[in-house]
C-alpha cells in the first residue's frame, strides 16, 4: 500500500508541475525572464595612503620631543636655586674679573651693592635703602640678629667703600683685591643657610 501511495503521489505531482508549466509562484519571473544581465561593479575605496600615517607618526614623535625638553629645561631651573650668598660671591667674582676698567666710585658702589643686597635677601635688612651709618644702626638695634656680632667687619668694608665713593680716595688693584677680600671675609663669617634655618 506504500508503493501505491507514493506512485500516485508523485504521478499527481507530475501533473500539475505540466499543468501549471511556467507559472510557478507568484512574484518570480518565468524561465526565460530569469536570465539576468550583468550588474554595475561596485567601488571599494582604497585605503588612505600610506603618507598620511607616517605624517601623524612624525607629528607625535615631535610632540613627544618637545614635551620632554620642555619637562627637562623646567626641572634644571627648579634645580638651580641660587642662595643669596653664592649669588653674592659670584657677583663679587665678576666684578674682580670686570672692574679694573671701572672708576674708584664706580667699584666701591658696586661692591657695596653687592653686600647690601646679599644682606637684604639673607637677613631682611633694606640696606640697598639706607646710609651705611643708617644701615649700622639699625644692625646694632636688633641684637638678636647674627649680624649684631659682625658690625665691625661690615662696619670696616662700609667705610671703605664710602671713602672711595664720597671722598673721592682712589682704589688701587691691591685696595681694590683688598676691598673684595673684606667682603668674602665677611660671608665667611655668616652662618650656611642649613645653620641659619635651625
Amino acid at each position: 500500500m506504500k508503493a501505491r501511495c507514493s506512485a500516485i503521489f508523485l504521478a499527481s505531482a507530475a501533473m500539475l508541475t505540466q499543468g501549471l508549466g511556467a507559472a510557478s509562484a507568484p512574484g518570480m519571473p518565468s524561465a526565460e525572464e530569469d536570465i539576468r544581465g550583468p550588474k554595475a561593479l561596485v567601488e571599494i575605496p582604497a585605503p588612505p595612503p600610506p603618507a598620511n600615517i607616517a605624517l601623524w607618526i612624525g607629528v607625535a614623535i615631535a610632540v613627544l620631543v618637545l614635551a620632554a625638553l620642555l619637562y627637562g629645561i623646567l626641572r634644571r631651573r627648579r634645580a638651580e636655586v641660587v642662595t643669596p650668598e653664592q649669588r653674592a660671591r659670584r657677583d663679587l667674582s665678576q666684578l674682580m674679573r670686570e672692574g679694573s676698567g671701572l672708576s674708584a666710585e664706580a667699584f666701591a658702589a658696586a661692591a657695596s651693592g653687592i653686600l647690601r643686597r646679599y644682606i637684604e635677601a639673607r637677613h631682611g635688612f633694606a640696606a640697598p635703602k639706607r646710609t651705611s651709618e643708617e644701615f649700622l644702626q639699625e644692625v646694632l638695634a636688633a641684637p638678636t640678629t647674627v649680624l649684631a656680632s659682625q658690625v665691625d667687619a661690615l662696619r670696616g668694608f662700609l667705610r671703605a667703600c664710602d671713602m672711595a665713593k664720597f671722598a673721592g680716595s682712589d682704589l688701587d688693584t691691591a685696595q681694590r683685591e683688598d676691598l673684595i677680600f673684606k667682603a668674602r671675609a665677611f660671608f665667611d663669617l655668616q652662618p650656611s643657610t642649613e645653620e641659619a634655618a635651625k
